[in-house]
């Protein structure tokens, strides 16, 4: 008897963004150091520490879904128990509360870095590096 997966399971996908607050270094700045073929640098915009608690709910999330994931040959896609979809969206909704918690804490302390990040960088310092707009990231469920 041949019972249909998807009668059992759900494919999920898991979407999550974040700004990296990181930028890669024009090769001009790195030929005052060296080849710039040979160089590649990045340009460190806010303190890493600042970004992490937003970064983790995300990561979070992807922990998750895959302790709830059956085996599936296809990457960016999770498969799923029906039974346990219920769990899932709610431990989800529950990250994703949690991580725009977060992402309105930075931004609460988003003039702050950039005024630290230009006192740090100096020169380097460069405001169109900064978004100036939020963007809304989400965390998505589509099933």
């Amino acid at each position: 008897m041949s019972d249909n997966i998807f009668q059992k399971a759900c494919l999920i996908q898991l979407s999550t963004s974040c700004w990296q607050g990181v930028t890669t270094l024009q090769s001009n700045i790195m030929e005052r150091i060296g080849n710039s073929e040979w160089l590649k640098g990045a340009k460190i915009l806010v303190n890493p520490e600042s970004l992490s608690p937003v970064r983790s709910q995300a990561t979070r999330a992807r922990t998750m879904l895959q302790k709830s994931a059956l085996p599936f040959p296809v990457k960016g896609l999770t498969l799923v128990p029906k039974e346990a979809l219920r769990k899932i969206d709610q431990t989800l909704e529950e990250i994703r509360q949690e991580f725009d918690a977060e992402v309105e804490i930075f931004i609460s302390k988003y003039e702050d870095e950039r005024l630290e990040a230009r006192g740090i960088l100096g020169d380097l310092f460069n405001d169109s590096d900064y978004p100036v707009d939020k963007v809304d990231p989400g965390i998505e469920t589509p099933c």
